[in-house]
C-alpha cells in the first residue's frame, strides 16, 4: 500500500503522479502612521495536499474506485491520510475532485482514469482538548431532571430543588417555605418577579405576557 485516505487505499500503480503540499503562515497589517506598516502572525493556516493518481484495472475496477472517491468526498467528513511506511500526516477533507477518462471501452466504459484531488487539513485541535476536563456528568445550570410535581433534590444544607406542578424550577427552606421560584424554560422572568411592579411603565420591547408560551407547548 502506497498510502490510505480513510477507508480508501492506494496501491503502487495508482499511486499519486503529483503529490504536492502547501503550508501557509497568517499575519495581520497593521498600518503604522508615517511609517512603514507592520505584521503580526496570527496563526499557522491549514495544510493543503493537490494529489493526481491513475486508476487502472490491474488494481480493481476504475469506476468503483472512481465511486468511491466521490462518495468519501461527498460525505463531508475528515479522514486520516496515512503513507504504508506509517506516517501520519493528519486528518484530512476533499474539497475538489476531478476525473479525466485515459481510457474507454466500446460502449463507454471505464477502463483507466486519472484522478486529481485537493485535500484540506481539519485542525480538531481547535474544538477536541485531549487535556481538557471531563464532560460534567450533572445537567446543566438551571436545568432540573425532577419531574413535574416533584420537589425532591439535592440543594444546599436544609434546602431542597425540583419542579413544581407548572414547571417551574423552586426552591424549598429547611421549614418548607419556597424561598425562590425561577421560570420554567419558554416562559419570561417578569410574569413571576416579584421585583417587578406590575405599575411600571412598559418597556415597548417587552413582549405581552399573554402570548408567551412555555417550550414545547
Amino acid at each position: 500500500m502506497f498510502a490510505a485516505l480513510g477507508q480508501i487505499t492506494f496501491q503502487a500503480l495508482n499511486s499519486p503522479r503529483e503529490l504536492r503540499e502547501q503550508f501557509k503562515y497568517t499575519f495581520a497589517k497593521h498600518d503604522v502612521v508615517e511609517d512603514r506598516p507592520r505584521l503580526q502572525w496570527l496563526a499557522n493556516d491549514l495544510e493543503t495536499i493537490h494529489l493526481e493518481m491513475l486508476l487502472h484495472p490491474q488494481l480493481g475496477n476504475p469506476a468503483t474506485a472512481w465511486a468511491q472517491l466521490k462518495a468519501a468526498a461527498e460525505a463531508h467528513r475528515a479522514m486520516a491520510l496515512v503513507f504504508g511506511n506509517g506516517e501520519h500526516l493528519g486528518y484530512f477533507v476533499i474539497t475538489a475532485i476531478e476525473k479525466n477518462p485515459l481510457w474507454l471501452a466500446d460502449d463507454g466504459s471505464l477502463i483507466a482514469i486519472e484522478v486529481s484531488a485537493d485535500l484540506t487539513e481539519y485542525a480538531f485541535g481547535a474544538e477536541v482538548d485531549p487535556q481538557g476536563p471531563p464532560k460534567p456528568a450533572g445537567p446543566p445550570i438551571a436545568i432540573s431532571p425532577v419531574p413535574p410535581g416533584s420537589l425532591s433534590g439535592a440543594g444546599p444544607v436544609g434546602f431542597t430543588t425540583g419542579l413544581d406542578s407548572n414547571g417551574n424550577l423552586t426552591i424549598v427552606g429547611p421549614n418548607g417555605q419556597i424561598i425562590k421560584t425561577i421560570p420554567a424554560p419558554g416562559v419570561s422572568a417578569i410574569s413571576t418577579n416579584p421585583a417587578s411592579p406590575s405599575t411600571a411603565a412598559p418597556n415597548p420591547d417587552d413582549v405581552p405576557t399573554s402570548v408567551i408560551t412555555r417550550a414545547g407547548a
